[in-house]
C-alpha cells in the first residue's frame, strides 16, 4: 500500500499554505497527496535545517523565450545556504540522510536496485546477468504466473539475441531456504521485536490523534 493511500485511509490531514490568489499564504488542512508527501520526505526542515537556493537555474537547460525552463532541484548539500540545527527537528540529520539514500535507491535506474514491485519474485532489481553484467528483468508467465528472470536489455536496445533466461521458481526457493537457515536462531527474537515495534507505532499514532 502506498504512503498516500495509508494517510487517506486514516483520515489524517496535514497543514498546507494556500497558493490561491484570494487565500494566498493562509494555513489550510488538506488530505495528503503524493506531491505533498514527496516534498515532505525530501525537505530538510523536518530534520531541523534551513536551506536556501534549492531551486536553481541551469543555464545549459534554459530555453529561449521559456521563463520556466532550466529549473533544477538541488539536494541540501548543494544548496547556496544550508544551516543545520536551526529549527525544531522531528528526526535527526543522520536519519534524514539515510532516508534520502533509501529514496534514491528506490528509483528505478540502471545504477540503483529500485523499489520492490508487485509479484512474487524475490530477486527483482537485485539479479545481474553473469555474462553481460546487466540487470535482469522479471517476467511472469504460465497458468501459475511463474516468475522468469531474463536478460533482455541488448535484445530490446539493439535487436541482439536474448542473452539468457531462467525460471525464478527454483532460484527463489534456494535463496529463501538459505535466508531462513541464517535467520532461524534469531527468528523468534525478531518476531517479538517486530510485534513490539508495531505496538509502539500504534501507541504513537494514537497519541497524535488524541
Amino acid at each position: 500500500m502506498g504512503c498516500s493511500a495509508t494517510w487517506s485511509r486514516t483520515k489524517v490531514k496535514i497543514p498546507v499554505r494556500s497558493r490561491l490568489k484570494d487565500t494566498q499564504g493562509q494555513l489550510e488542512w488538506h488530505r495528503p497527496n503524493r506531491p505533498t508527501l514527496v516534498n515532505l520526505l525530501h525537505h530538510p526542515i523536518y530534520a531541523g535545517a534551513y536551506r536556501h537556493g534549492h531551486r536553481a537555474i541551469d543555464p545549459k537547460k534554459k530555453k529561449p523565450g521559456c521563463r520556466s525552463s532550466g529549473k533544477q532541484f538541488l539536494p541540501p548539500g548543494k544548496c547556496r545556504v544550508l544551516i543545520k540545527d536551526r529549527l525544531p527537528a522531528y528526526i535527526t540529520w543522520e536519519r534524514f540522510e539515510a532516508n534520502q539514500r533509501q529514496l534514491e535507491a528506490n528509483r528505478n535506474k540502471a545504477d540503483t536496485p529500485g523499489a520492490p514491485r508487485e509479484g512474487a519474485a524475490l530477486l527483482g532489481g537485485l539479479l545481474y546477468c553473469g555474462r553481460c553484467h546487466r540487470r535482469m528483468q522479471v517476467y511472469y508467465g504460465g497458468k501459475k504466473n511463474t516468475p522468469y528472470y531474463t536478460c533482455a536489455r541488448n535484445s530490446m536496445d539493439y535487436g541482439d539475441p536474448l542473452c539468457q533466461s531462467l525460471s525464478g521458481q527454483g532460484l527463489d526457493e534456494l535463496v529463501a531456504s538459505q535466508i531462513l537457515k541464517v535467520v532461524e536462531p534469531a527468528a523468534l527474537e525478531a518476531s517479538l521485536a517486530a510485534v513490539a515495534d508495531i505496538e509502539r507505532e500504534r501507541a504513537g499514532m494514537h497519541r497524535q490523534w488524541t
